[in-house]
């Protein structure tokens, strides 16, 4: 098993900086969404200009890094919508946040499905 494991860091060793680099791309241009739309009082304003200071931040960082201080941003701008955000716009939000968390799940399968947990993603791959 450990063996197996082994192979497959391997097999993916050469494609992480690419992987990496497209999860911080995809949460940047959703939170970029989702500060576009975010409408609110002053909780939700704040954490706008919050995510907005961590979206330019993480400009300078590395792939990991970027993609840390943007779900940072985003979980923050998510709750304060809860707490005093426009209905309409945070149900436009919660659509594109879906959407998303969509994509990213069958990017991650695709990505570990070398690993063989998931069945169906064989499947689905050569559909």
């Amino acid at each position: 098993m450990v063996i197996g494991h082994l192979q497959i860091t391997l097999a993916q060793y050469a494609s992480a900086p690419d992987f990496e680099t497209q999860e911080a791309d995809d949460f940047r241009d959703l939170l970029t969404s989702v500060i576009q739309l975010a409408k609110g009082g002053s909780v939700t304003a704040a954490a706008t200009s919050e995510a907005e200071k961590l979206l330019a931040e993480s400009l300078k960082q590395s792939a990991l890094q970027q993609t840390a201080s943007l779900q940072k941003g985003l979980d923050g701008l998510l709750v304060a919508l809860l707490v005093d955000g426009n209905e309409e716009s945070y149900s436009h939000i919660r659509q594109i946040v879906i959407e998303q968390a969509t994509h990213r799940a069958d990017v991650d399968r695709r990505w570990f499905s070398l690993m063989g947990f998931d069945p169906e993603i064989r499947e689905i791959m050569n559909a």
